[in-house]
């Protein structure tokens, strides 16, 4: 009974939560990382009570989440991994692409804690470091980490992702696969697509702005020149789009107008018809 399961990890009487991200960080067998990150997710859910729900999250959050970010450290210095490239281990990229998707979750889902758990540990640049080493896989779960922050469509990741540059190491994976054409390519073409189809300014600004040659050069794939197009278009609008100049009226020749007393001019308005009609009662 899931309620319950959760309900015993808030009282204190079950530390399941901790347990399996320990196990997720620690083991090398891809079945068991598998399980233990589907177990993960299912208590991660939107389901059940709301009061219930609320209280295993604040749980979850304060105590247990940060243990996530274990596999995204190096392991030598248990800092932030560099972006050097380091003997590739099967067992961890699993495992690390597995918490890419985690996270990933988390910030679809889990909205406001999500958002305060990623800038108080600066999650992006930790899951982007994996963008310069690491398997493929590896490679594009960080890829769609980053999809999912975008796809929220809240400007704090936007401001998030353009104040730490998260951005650059998106297109030197696009650049080292380019001749490849393979999945991991493929997720930054869609990334980029879904930023021009709905017009995130503040990055397509950013990717045009610096890194120009994938948008100026017919040798990248068409979904580039249509986001350096949807960019301008929105910077400087066309002529089409600009409103039609005023054209300024011949000056008027300034008369001066003669000041007539008023009890003249009202005589003056009426006609011998006017005199001529009798009085109304």
């Amino acid at each position: 009974d899931l309620p319950s399961v959760r309900n015993q990890i808030v009282l204190g009487k079950m530390g399941i939560t901790k347990a399996l991200i320990d196990l997720l960080c620690s083991s090398r067998h891809s079945a068991i990382i598998l399980q233990v990150a589907e177990s993960l997710r299912t208590l991660l859910e939107h389901d059940g009570v709301a009061n219930e729900k609320d209280d295993f999250l604040n749980e979850f959050y304060e105590h247990d989440v940060a243990g996530l970010l274990v596999p995204l450290e190096d392991e030598r210095t248990g800092a932030s991994a560099s972006s050097q490239t380091e003997p590739s281990d099967c067992g961890l990229d699993n495992t690390r692409t597995h918490v890419c998707d985690l996270l990933s979750f988390c910030v679809q889902n889990h909205a406001f804690r999500a958002k305060y758990f990623v800038l108080q540990h600066n999650v992006g640049a930790k899951v982007v470091t994996l963008l310069r080493k690491g398997s493929l896989f590896a490679k594009i779960s960080a890829v769609r980490f980053l999809r999912s922050c975008i796809g929220v469509r809240d400007e704090f990741y936007h401001r998030y992702i353009v104040k730490n540059n998260l951005l650059d190491p998106i297109m030197f994976v696009y650049d080292e696969n380019f001749e490849c054409d393979n999945l991991a390519s493929s997720a930054v073409l869609e990334l980029i697509d879904f930023l021009q189809r709905e017009k995130i300014m503040a990055l397509l600004g950013y990717l045009v702005e610096n890194h120009t040659r994938y948008f100026r050069s017919s040798e990248y794939p068409p979904v580039f020149r249509l986001a350096q197009g949807v960019y301008e278009r929105a910077v400087r609008p066309s002529s089409g789009d600009e409103a039609p100049a005023r054209v300024p009226s011949e000056p008027r020749s300034l008369v001066p107008v003669p000041v007539v007393n008023s009890a003249m001019h009202l005589s003056r308005q009426l006609t011998a018809q006017d005199l001529q009609s009798p009085l109304r009662s």
